[in-house]
């Protein structure tokens, strides 16, 4: 069995953005203890185009963690 988190679109826009200490705490605990995070195309794409330029990079990164 493979474990993981999915990240939907408001995930995603509340850790660009900042706003959600869950999504930070969710993100940054599955890197600290190798938990699988999956991020679905459209909920990126939907997360993108809400997304701010200036918040745009944060996404880039969680991408390539």
């Amino acid at each position: 069995m493979i474990g993981g988190r999915v990240l939907d679109t408001s995930t995603l826009l509340a850790f660009a953005r900042g706003t959600s200490l869950y999504a930070a705490a969710a993100v940054w605990t599955a890197v600290e203890e190798s938990i699988v995070l999956v991020v679905p195309s459209t909920a990126l794409a939907a997360a993108w185009t809400e997304l701010a330029d200036e918040h745009r990079p944060v996404l880039d990164v969680l991408l390539h963690l």
